[in-house]
């Protein structure tokens, strides 16, 4: 099964937004935390537009999301893979998609606040914590901060 790479559309966001809420669920979030998430990965035109945003299809079918803000300091906003080809390849292809886009907008470094289940997923792509956030969906949940080097 062949999976394309292409700039995430208007049309792609109720299958993004759904694949963003199955993704988070998971990882073993009960249902009153996903409602709690679910404002924050409910995107709109508007979220698109002021980032690079990609989607990863196969057979018609969007399996995976990133998105990333590219300034001096990028910043990965989503990064979603279907649950049930976690593993295959997409996460790192969208990952690396992302950090080239960075780099061509001359992005020095790259930041994610990463849910807790992906920090090792984020440093085998050679991010290092950096700290830790809280969530702004969970009160008491604290998000590991990763940070990759892009130039220099």
């Amino acid at each position: 099964m062949s999976t394309q790479y292409r700039a995430a559309s208007v049309s792609d966001l109720p299958s993004v937004n759904e694949l963003m809420l199955r993704s988070k669920a998971h990882w073993g979030y009960d249902s009153a935390q996903i409602e709690a998430f679910k404002q924050e990965l409910t995107l709109s035109s508007k979220d698109l537009d002021q980032c690079y945003s990609i989607v990863a299809v196969r057979n018609d079918k969007v399996v995976g999301f990133a998105r990333v803000h590219t300034v001096a300091l990028a910043r990965l906003h989503d990064l979603y893979v279907e649950p049930e080809i976690l593993g295959r390849g997409i996460g790192g292809n969208l990952f690396n998609l992302c950090v080239e886009a960075a780099r061509r907008k001359g992005a020095l470094d790259l930041t994610i606040d990463a849910d807790p289940h992906t920090q090792e997923f984020y440093k085998r792509m050679g991010c290092l914590l950096d700290g830790e956030v809280p969530s702004s969906s969970i009160p008491g949940l604290h998000l590991p901060k990763m940070r990759m080097v892009l130039l220099g």
